[in-house]
């Protein structure tokens, strides 16, 4: 059995125990769709989690550079798996919200003395709902999972610094 396979059951375990054990009957998700980088991707060193919204929501956890313990690995599965889902179940719950938000960073820019110019502004506004989403959902997440949130959360922070 290749080393990725073994990362690719642990993934699958990690993700089965929060998607089980943790949000059992609140989630109508479908199971993530997992994808290991390679290194010449442009996401390997930090990896790539998302959601995407067609017929249902679907969370893409796209792992780069994996640890060399499989334990380390199973908690960021776990902590990744459960903001992806606070995404669909907190913050922006749905479409119509994240809208919502992106008209309200738009009314404040135009409220303001010196406002970002109006294309700067709506390409960047996507990009701050997400970052206020994510703000909300980790702040919800820690005071749920303190230590595996904050121990993910700096070392996100410290592979973005090593990337520069």
């Amino acid at each position: 059995m290749s080393d990725k396979s073994r990362y690719l059951i642990k993934a699958k375990e990690a993700i089965s125990q929060v998607y089980y054990d943790e949000y059992s009957g609140l989630l109508a998700l479908p199971f993530p769709e997992i994808k290991f980088l390679t290194s010449s991707e442009e996401n390997y060193v930090s990896g790539q989690y998302f959601i995407t919204i067609g017929d249902s929501w679907r969370i893409h956890l796209n792992f780069g550079k994996l640890p060399h313990s499989y334990k380390e690995f199973k908690e960021e599965v776990k902590v990744l798996t459960r903001h992806e889902i606070e995404h669909y179940q907190t913050c922006p719950y749905n479409v119509l919200t994240h809208f919502r938000m992106i008209q309200a960073i738009l009314n404040v820019n135009s409220q303001k003395n010196k406002p970002v110019d109006d294309n700067t502004i709506r390409l960047l506004a996507p990009y701050i709902a997400n970052q206020i989403a994510d703000i909300v959902i980790d702040t919800k997440l820690f005071q749920k999972n303190p230590w595996e949130t904050l121990k993910s959360g700096l070392k996100r922070e410290a592979s973005m610094l090593f990337k520069m």
